[in-house]
């Protein structure tokens, strides 16, 4: 009966575990589906300081400003 007991006990302990693995991942899906709307609302683009800056002297800043739809006067006082 011992043996019961302290296998019913391991077996609870393992489906704690489980459960909340399960709930760190379901939140983490979450966050990236989050992340991604994000992106896609703002249409974000990531990309490297330097290609900004070198977008910037290869084009006008208002031109770059309109491709990435962002207002000149945020994109001037980054």
């Amino acid at each position: 009966m011992k043996e019961v007991t302290q296998s019913k006990a391991q077996y609870e302990r393992e489906m704690e575990q489980l459960h909340a693995g399960k709930l760190w991942l379901e939140e983490r899906i979450i966050l990236a589906r989050k992340e991604e709307s994000i992106m896609n609302v703002y249409k974000m683009t990531p990309f490297a300081a330097q290609e900004l800056y070198d977008e910037i002297w290869t084009n006008a800043a208002g031109k770059t400003a309109k491709k990435y739809n962002v207002p000149y006067d945020k994109l001037k006082k980054a």
